[in-house]
């Protein structure tokens, strides 16, 4: 019987994990701490660190409901609870697999193991991504017009591909409605052996996926519930930069800074290796630095990729590892 996943790979996965948060820790501590002026640790404001921790909660509490609303509206049921704990195995996964390509196949297993098809439990993740790819679009255009960053070549191609990216999502729908599914049914049978019974089952799954969409638009309300979560949790996901700033008693503008903490996050759709490790402090590093001049700013990305990255990666390993002693994966 192969296996999902193997605990001594989730333990060597958090072994690796470890390491790279402690490096990055002790480059911040002897890069950083010997110029910063200790008056911003005396006067931490506990009140704008309450809400940065309840920011980086907010964003996987969200996240979760974001997804059960829209299992609710066909009647599959897929918990809060459960949502978070997909949402966390897949960041733990996606930071230890070459272009985190290891934390989609575990997330539609776990959601089969609730009897969900593979194209019910893709549409879920699917219409999530969207929501993601259509707040990550707003918040490019808001880029474009307010940061002087428009000119440049590199950001044209991210505008570019990111609405690339919405137009094939919408592609797919539109051949799935508007290809008859009587006629689609015959194209695998004009193959033979096994690779007719692999296209047999993914257009049974496409017609799945079909079924439930439909489904879902004919539930307005657990459709705007469910945008309405996910808008609420990429902004929670947001917030998380400025709120450091404040927490830290940082004088900044907020607009400003908004701005620049959404851009990082389009940036990181292009991220090469596993979680953007390495790749998201650096972009962090000179966008935050070309915006605001302080000492701060290493202690700053550092902290800002702990509370919405290696917090939730940490414990979506925790996650599985209970997962596989449950299920004996």
């Amino acid at each position: 019987k192969m296996k999902i996943v193997e605990r001594e790979k989730v333990k060597k996965g958090i072994r690796l994990l470890f390491l790279i948060f402690f490096i990055s820790f002790i480059f911040v501590f002897f890069h950083s701490f010997s110029k910063l002026d200790i008056q911003y640790f005396k006067n931490i404001k506990i009140f704008f660190l309450f809400l940065l921790i309840l920011s980086s909660l907010f964003y996987i509490i969200f996240a979760g409901l974001s997804i059960s609303f829209a299992s609710f509206s066909f009647n599959k049921k897929v918990n809060p609870s459960f949502s978070i704990e997909i949402l966390l195995s897949g960041y733990f996964l996606a930071s230890i697999t070459p272009f985190g390509s290891g934390g989609l196949p575990y997330q539609l297993f776990l959601l089969s193991r609730k009897k969900l098809s593979l194209g019910e439990g893709t549409f879920i993740l699917y219409i999530f991504a969207f929501f993601k790819y259509l707040f990550l679009f707003s918040s490019l255009v808001l880029n474009l017009k307010f940061l002087t960053i428009n000119k440049n070549a590199y950001i044209r191609m991210i505008f570019s591909y990111i609405i690339l990216l919405i137009i094939l999502m919408f592609i797919i729908l539109l051949f799935l409605f508007i290809f008859p599914e009587e006629k689609l049914k015959f194209f695998p049978l004009k193959f033979e052996g096994n690779f007719k019974k692999i296209l047999s089952f993914l257009f049974n799954e496409l017609f799945n996926f079909k079924r439930v969409f439909i489904v879902f638009l004919k539930n307005p309300n657990y459709f705007l519930l469910s945008l309405l979560f996910a808008f609420k949790s990429f902004l929670s996901l947001v917030l998380i930069i400025p709120l450091i700033f404040f927490a830290l008693g940082v004088k900044i503008e907020f607009f400003k800074i908004f701005l620049v903490s959404s851009f990082i996050y389009v940036l990181l759709l292009f991220s090469p290796s596993p979680g953007g490790i390495g790749y998201a402090e650096i972009i962090s590093f000179f966008l935050i630095s070309k915006n605001l001049e302080s000492s701060l700013i290493p202690l700053i990305v550092f902290l800002w990729r702990f509370f919405s990255f290696y917090i939730f990666a940490f414990s979506g390993a925790f996650f599985i590892l209970w997962r596989i002693s449950k299920w004996k994966l």
